[in-house]
């Protein structure tokens, strides 16, 4: 979801991650990249993304895990 609030631009960041196997998956790293375009950016694809669009300018890095909890686990056959 992206939206604009005054001189802010408010976006919500999802991830899905499936457990197609059979046994319970433990993880202690989940991370993600925001990055973005500015408006005298060429829109240009890259190799290094599997031919989409490159998005230059990193914003911020951050973690799906709070701070407070070592790790997170999806059971088998389950999605989270």
């Amino acid at each position: 979801m992206i939206g604009k609030q005054g001189e802010f631009w408010i976006v919500e960041l999802t991830a899905t991650i499936e457990n197609r196997g059979k046994a319970q998956h433990k993880m202690s790293k989940i991370g993600f990249d925001l990055n973005a375009m500015f408006e005298d950016d060429q829109v240009e694809s890259e190799e290094k993304w599997g031919g989409q669009i490159n998005f230059p300018h990193r914003l911020v890095w951050g973690s799906y895990l709070p701070k407070h909890q070592k790790y997170f686990f999806v059971d088998p056959g389950t999605k989270a």
